[in-house]
Order: structure tokens, then sequence, then C-alpha cells
């Protein structure tokens, strides 16, 4: 594998071979819908206000920067459980802690939201509950997404639609981080390189942690790229770490095991784990193993700086079954309708359909 420290990469398609439909996205925020699917409901009691929202042309980090300024709230009162996208209509739930509204009466929040936001934001209910929203309240998103300005016939479309859905099916789908994780110019990750190395210095603690979290996500495209070109997709290796898509428990693949496993993985009741770098991951073993190892080395990243990383799992693997579409009513566009676990980028799934 080429050294790829200051370049950045081209992704494998998992639909390789059948032609895409071509097109284009995000015409405008009304063909690009987006809204969370919670793992729980809230209890109605708790210091913790969940309020759900739909917001155009907002990225969650400026919803919460307003809210903190509205509120007079710390960044630890908030709490999301997923980044969404601006040129989007999104659906999310954000939580504020009720006990530091100094006074404000929560029958006029709903109001002063919508006044401060000036139409971009509508707010759907408010619930009480007992803790801050995180990241692992969440179960998934559900996408409706409009692509048009196909680059053939709407027959030959829903065609070449249908054997690529057909085919992640099948296969399943790389759990690539999507391109706007990397920033406009796609290089979000060597800035973050440069801040983890001490060459770039960056005060403001969500842009850092953002930065930083990039170089990991990066080293993941890197890690599962390669693992697909080796043909290595749609097996298990010895020593992967394996995650149970009932449970979501993490395990061992032993080499004595492997083949039982892999009748386990071709059934779908498993899936191999990635690496996201870090001082605290828990590293695979043996060919797995050595195959982790062989990625990180290209960039040389000491203890010290794999410290700040931290470190952790990521589901490699996407099993897609909830996933349709229909010819829109200009006869001339496609809507595509799927759900997707947290964490997984839309985008990623849409390139496999459009190639382009």
């Amino acid at each position: 594998m080429e050294n790829q420290n200051q370049e950045n990469i081209k992704l494998p398609y998992i639909t390789e071979g059948v032609e895409g439909i071509g097109g284009k996205i995000k015409e405008n925020t009304e063909s690009f819908v987006v809204e969370e699917v919670p793992v729980y409901e809230c209890s109605g009691e708790g210091e913790h206000l969940f309020i759900n929202i739909t917001k155009e042309n907002l990225t969650t980090k400026e919803v919460c920067d307003k809210l903190k300024e509205i509120f007079n709230l710390k960044w630890e009162d908030i709490g999301t459980a997923g980044l969404k996208d601006k040129n989007a209509k999104t659906t999310q739930t954000i939580s504020l802690r009720f006990g530091n509204f100094n006074g404000i009466n929560i029958d006029e929040i709903k109001e002063k939201i919508e006044n401060e936001f000036s139409g971009k934001l509508k707010v759907n209910w408010m619930k009480k509950h007992s803790n801050k929203l995180k990241s692992g309240h969440l179960l998934g998103n559900n996408f409706k997404i409009k692509v048009l300005e196909l680059d053939c016939d709407i027959e030959e479309a829903e065609k070449r639609a249908e054997k690529i859905i057909e085919k992640i099916k099948e296969r399943g789908l790389p759990n690539y981080y999507g391109e706007q994780r990397f920033g406009k110019n796609q290089d979000n990750w060597s800035e973050g390189l440069a801040v983890l190395r001490g060459e770039k210095k960056i005060y403001d603690k969500w842009m850092r942690k953002f930065l930083l979290s990039s170089v990991q996500s990066y080293l993941f495209n890197i890690y599962l790229s390669e693992r697909i070109k080796r043909g290595w997709f749609d097996k298990l290796l010895a020593g992967d770490i394996a995650k149970k898509t009932d449970t979501g428990g993490l395990f061992y693949v032993e080499a004595e095991n492997l083949e039982k496993e892999q009748e386990r993985f071709d059934k779908k009741e498993i899936v191999f784990t990635g690496p996201m770098y870090g001082e605290k991951l828990m590293e695979a073993r043996e060919k797995s193993g050595e195959f982790e190892k062989e990625i990180l080395n290209k960039f040389n990243l000491s203890e010290k700086e794999l410290k700040w990383l931290g470190g952790t799992r990521r589901q490699g693997k996407l099993i897609v079954n909830e996933i349709s579409f229909e010819i829109d009513e200009s006869k001339t566009a496609i809507w595509f309708s799927f759900f997707l676990p947290k964490g997984s980028f839309a985008t990623v799934l849409l390139r496999e359909l459009m190639k382009n």
C-alpha cells in the first residue's frame, strides 16, 4: 500500500461493476430529510428538558451555540444524540439541563426558541427526563433523499437502482465516514494531524475535538478501504474483533473457531469491527492485529499522540435491510428511503447508487 500520509484516498465501491444512476442531491433542504430514531422515550420527569426540533440551513452546533446563549447555559448542560447536516431538513432532539434555566418559564421556551431562529427552526415537542441526552442514546436515523438530474432515463435508473440495492442487501455496506466529516477541502484530517503533533494550536475545545476525531475517521477509512481491496470484506480474519448484530456484544474471533464464526458472519449474525485508533483501543490479534498495525504504522504516531485520540471499535460492515425507492412525480428523479444505525452516513450509501 502506498503512503497516504499527505493525500486523500479513493474509497472502493462494494457494488463495483454495477453502473450507477449518476445525478445530484441537495437541490434544496426539502430534498434531504433526516429524522432521528431514539433508543428510549422521555419519562416526563427530571431536571433535563428534551426539545425535539426540525431545522433547516442550520448545523447542530449552531443551534446549540444559540441555545447556550439564549438560556445562559454551560456546554455541559446541553446534550445531543448526533450532529446533523446544515443543508438538509433534519429532525432531532436536544436536551437542556432544566435546573439551570434561572427562572425562565417553561411554557415560554418554545416561543422564545422559534423567535430567535426566525423561521429556520420549529419546536415539535418538549418533555422532561432524568438524564442528559448523549450520543449512545440514538438508535439511528431515517432518511428520505431525492436524487435528480440522472445520467440515464428513469426506466434505466430504476433497473440500476434495483441491482445496487440487491447487492447492498446481500453483501452489506462499508461503514465509511462520509466526506462531510473531512470538510469542504477534505483536509480536516491533516489539520487534526497537525494539532495532534503540536504543529498547530486550536483553542476552541469543540473544534479541537472535531479535528482530532477526523484523524481517527480518516485512519478508519484507510483501514476499511484496504480491507475491501484485499478481499476481506466478506470474510473474517483470525483475531478479528466481531460484533453481535442483535446485542452489540464484542468478542475475539479465535483461529480455531474461524470456520464456525464465518458461518455466523455469512448469516449476518455477526460483523467485523475496525479500529478507531487511540490509547484505549481494544486491539485485534493474530492476522487481523498485524493488519491494523500495518495501517497505523504508515502515520508514525507516537504513544503520546495516540493518548489524545482515546480509541474504540467501529462496526466495519453495515447490514442494510430497510431501503426502498420511488419515482418522483416529475418522472425525472428518484426518492430513496432507508434507515441507518447511529454514526453511519447517508452519503456513503448514496455514492454506491450514484457512482459519481
